[in-house]
Order: structure tokens, then sequence, then C-alpha cells
């Protein structure tokens, strides 16, 4: 069968999907090079008629996962539920692990939850799960091929199952409710932009501002977040939440999750 089997990963749902999926509007998706270039018009465009926002926020609460469409009221349980089926079932299908290591890696994540965005530092990690370096650096490689994480680098390191990323992340920011009420903004913001850029992007690290995709240098942040990080790197953009439309090298958060 190895031949004849065709392996795809299927990602959570975009915000544009979620906007098709709510009966909003069936938007196109959107080159990076394309909101680069148009950004203004294009949200224009899409908030003609519609409240963007508030859709944006519920989005981010509980709308990357498609079973969010069975009830909003039980979509965290099931969420939950899913964690633990991933973690207990699916990981221990693929991967060689004792049954100790289960446990480890429910702790392992939520741990991470209350710490992310989170530069680790695997001493602490590895003594708080009660386990050595080399497995605290392999689980949270296991929980980032499962989709619950997002593990970012600086775009000159070489990743593997055993180095250890410069950056942790939640996969998405539904998970980020699951394990506390009201989840660090600033945080949500950030799982948010490499959620959906690195779905269809090589995204890493930046020296100075947040992120680099492909020739572009971001910076995540607020409605009113300056550009004195960024002002003299070429091809960079400020990433505003809670704004609508954007001005020139000020684009909104949201309009990222119109690309896939």
């Amino acid at each position: 069968m190895s031949r004849r089997v065709v392996y795809e990963t299927l990602e959570g749902l975009s915000f544009r999907e979620f906007l098709k999926f709510e009966n909003i509007g069936d938007f196109p998706v959107l080159s990076l090079e394309e909101i680069i270039e148009n950004h203004q018009n294009i949200a224009m465009q899409i908030t003609e008629g519609i409240k963007i926002m508030p859709l944006f926020k519920k989005y981010l609460r509980n709308g990357y996962y498609l079973f969010y469409k069975e009830g909003v009221k039980k979509y965290e349980t099931k969420l939950q539920e899913a964690i633990n089926n991933v973690i207990n079932v699916d990981i221990p299908a693929v991967e060689n692990i004792e049954f100790g290591s289960r446990y480890k890696l429910k702790k392992l994540l939520a741990v991470l939850s209350t710490l992310v965005p989170y530069t680790p530092n695997i001493k602490e990690l590895s003594d708080a799960i009660d386990t050595n370096r080399n497995l605290t650096v392999k689980y949270l490689s296991l929980l980032a091929n499962a989709k619950l994480l997002n593990l970012v680098s600086f775009k000159s390191k070489t990743i593997g199952d055993l180095t250890k990323p410069d950056k942790v992340l939640l996969n998405n920011t539904n998970l980020s409710f699951i394990f506390g009420e009201n989840p660090n903004i600033g945080s949500a913001r950030e799982t948010f932009f490499v959620n959906q850029l690195k779905a269809v992007s090589n995204l890493s690290l930046a020296n100075q501002g947040d992120f680099i995709v492909d020739k572009y240098t971001f910076e995540v942040g607020g409605k009113r977040k300056a550009f004195d990080q960024i002002k003299d790197i070429p091809n960079s953009f400020v990433v505003s939440d809670d704004l609508e439309i954007g001005h020139k090298n000020k684009i909104p958060l949201w309009l990222f999750g119109m690309m896939y």
C-alpha cells in the first residue's frame, strides 16, 4: 500500500471557512501577496454589511474544529475529549511510548498552557514532568505533530525531533479556552497568526519583530501597536487585532484567516 496511499494534512477551519459554515459569506482564498498589496480594499469589501470583529472573537473561542456545529455548549467538553483521545490513542498508535508517557504528555501540555507563548527552558520543563531532557524535547515534537502545539524557531535553525524550539505556542486559540477562561490576549494573537500562516507558508521567528514569512517581517499586537521595533526593516508590517480595516503597513489580524 505504500505506493498507493496519499497522505494529506487536514488543518482545522480557517477563519474564512468558519465564515462560510456560519453562512456569512463564501469569500475567496487570499495569498499573502494579495493581503500585503491590497489589504485595505479587500477588508472594505469583506466587511461591507457585516460586523467582522464579533465573528472573529467567536471563531477564536470555538470555531477552529468543525464539531462546534454540533453545539457550542458542549464544544469545550468535546474538545477536551478529543485532546485525551489524541494523547491516549492516536500518539501511541504511531509512536512506541510507555503508558506513563501519556500522563507526562498531558502534564506537559497543561504546564505549557499556562506559559505560552513560551521560550522553552528544557530543564524546568523536564523537572516539572519528572523526566529527562531528550524525552521532554521528544514530547514537544509529539504534541506538535499531533497538532496540539506549534513550535517556532529562527530561520537559521535546523529542526528535528531532539532540537529545542525557540518558542512554543498552543496550536490554535480554541485550545487556550480549554485551559483557562480568559487566555492572555497577546498569546491569543500570536497563536492565531502562527496557526493560520503555518498552514500555508514557512514561518520563523524574527530577530526584530515577531515573525518572518517569506521576505516579510511581522509585528503582532493590538490596535494601537506602533512600528518602533520594525521601522527600519524593509517589507515589515504591523498586524493589529481589534482593527476592521488597516492602512498602509498596518494590517488587520483577522485578514490572515482568509488564506485557506
